[in-house]
Formats: structure tokens, C-alpha cells, sequence
């Protein structure tokens, strides 16, 4: 995992990282199982890249009674990407 992007003078905050990943990725049609893109038994390495963003006010660091830091959280998924099966 690489730190691409911190942005604490943005608003919101925002987060970039840039994920390496491996593994097997296909992608197949679902009335016929057939594989349409990618490999099933090979393993191949690609990169990803996700964006986080705090929330729109620190208070969000203080829930309020009832509920707990996982409800809330400091960071939110924005936007992620990757390139296509092949």
C-alpha cells in the first residue's frame, strides 16, 4: 500500500492510497459460466486505487450516545478504481 495523496487542506479531508494486489480475476457470464474476460486458474497482479474523506465535521469524532466509533467512522470509502479484467 502506497500513500499517494494526503490532503488535510482540502475539504473534506481526503485520503488516496494506492493498493498491489495479485490474485485470480475472471469475469463470466452468469447464464453460461463461461469466462469472458480474464483467467480463472491463472494468477495475475494489477493496482488499485482508493479515496477516503473525513467526515464533513469533527464531531463526527464524537458520536452521540448510542452509538459507537464503527457506526461513524473517521474515514468513507469516496471513490475506488482499477483497471478492467484482461
Amino acid at each position: 500500500m502506497t500513500l499517494v495523496e494526503l490532503g488535510n487542506t482540502t475539504a473534506p479531508p481526503r485520503l488516496v492510497v494506492e493498493l498491489e494486489l495479485s490474485g485470480r480475476r475472471s469475469l463470466q457470464d452468469r447464464d453460461t459460466v463461461a469466462v469472458v474476460e480474464g483467467a480463472r486458474d491463472e494468477e495475475t497482479h494489477w493496482a488499485e486505487r482508493w479515496t477516503f474523506v473525513a467526515p464533513r465535521t469533527w464531531a463526527h469524532f464524537c458520536p452521540p450516545r448510542g452509538q459507537n466509533d464503527a457506526d461513524v467512522g473517521p474515514w468513507a470509502a469516496q471513490r475506488a478504481s482499477s483497471p478492467a479484467v484482461t
